[in-house]
């Protein structure tokens, strides 16, 4: 966790490489680990993007459900929009996400579905990713059903972040979102996960390098203001109708991440639990920006969070 410390200076661009080598070093010892736990790949629709790694547990399923379906986690990834892949090529060896679907099947016990989706250089803007989400949670509904109901904990790190809530808020997609909470279909929607998701969009942020591929997604400067995912939280939760349903929400930040998202979760938190629903905030000591997900597997305290996020799940969804 020294090494990251060390990084804890630089912008958020900055801290990319420099990031990679040191969770590179970390996981590289344990690829066959990471390399052993059963993967899949879908397509899941007509894009060359809309594909999906699947990832099952070698030790067949859940500690902690014996008896019942293994949970599904479906893992959005970040990259401004502009970049990134379900196996990330800044790491060598294909080692990540490879490592996140590993972790989370052999450890926690879930199936995970890392999901790969559109970015801007394909010629979309805000809000197809949320479609792409959309689209892939309707496949694996399908491609549950003959083994029977499971729960689903949907996962958005960083730009995934956004796409998720931009699922959960933005009107078009609320048929979806009722479906999958009331589990009128196989995957009953039980927590959404928003991890190192901006909810703000700062003009100092608008005006930096990462204001250029958040820019580009949106469409322009106006775009991304009006379209900010507090804002869109905001309206949903105003224009909610009776029967609207949304599941519980467990927002994550890291600690050495840019004060507006740190901020701006810890704002969301607020606003959720004030209207009513069940959610909680956590920081996570000694993670940058990355490290969270491209460190896991590597053992020890900076994979922790990982076990702490299967209680703290437990802990929100008990009734």
């Amino acid at each position: 966790m020294e090494e990251i410390a060390a990084l804890r200076h630089l912008e958020l661009y900055e801290a990319v490489v420099p990031t990679s080598e040191v969770c590179g070093r970390l996981i590289k010892p344990r690829a066959d680990l990471i390399n052993a736990t059963p993967r899949e790949t879908h397509q899941y629709g007509p894009h060359e993007r809309h594909d999906l790694d699947l990832y099952t547990p070698l030790k067949g399923g859940s500690d902690h459900d014996k008896g019942s379906n293994s949970p599904l986690l479906v893992f959005l990834y970040g990259g401004g929009f502009a970049s990134g892949d379900k196996l990330f090529d800044l790491i060598p060896g294909d080692l990540v996400y490879k490592n996140l679907g590993s972790f989370f099947a052999e450890e926690l016990g879930f199936d995970v579905a890392i999901v790969n989706y559109r970015l801007s250089k394909h010629g979309i803007r805000f809000p197809r990713g949320a479609e792409d989400l959309d689209l892939a949670l309707k496949w694996l509904d399908q491609h549950y059903k003959p083994r029977g109901p499971r729960d689903l904990y949907i996962m958005g790190n960083s730009a995934g972040g956004i796409h998720l809530t931009t699922w959960l808020f933005r009107l078009e997609f609320r048929d979806s979102v009722n479906l999958f909470v009331s589990g009128t279909g196989t995957l009953t929607l039980r927590t959404g996960i928003p991890l190192s998701c901006p909810f703000t969009w700062p003009q100092y942020v608008i005006d930096s390098k990462v204001g250029d591929s958040v820019k580009g997604y949106y469409g322009d400067e106006q775009k991304v203001k009006e379209n900010a995912a507090l804002l869109l939280v905001e309206k949903a939760l105003k224009d909610a109708q009776p029967d609207t349903k949304w599941p519980n929400i467990l927002t994550i930040v890291s600690e050495m991440d840019p004060d507006d998202i740190r901020e701006s979760g810890k704002q969301f938190t607020d606003l959720w639990k004030a209207s009513g629903r069940k959610g909680e905030y956590h920081i996570l000591k000694g993670h940058n920006h990355f490290t969270t997900v491209w460190a896991l597997r590597a053992g020890g305290e900076i994979e922790k969070w990982g076990y702490d996020l299967g209680k703290w799940l437990q802990d929100l969804n008990r009734a």
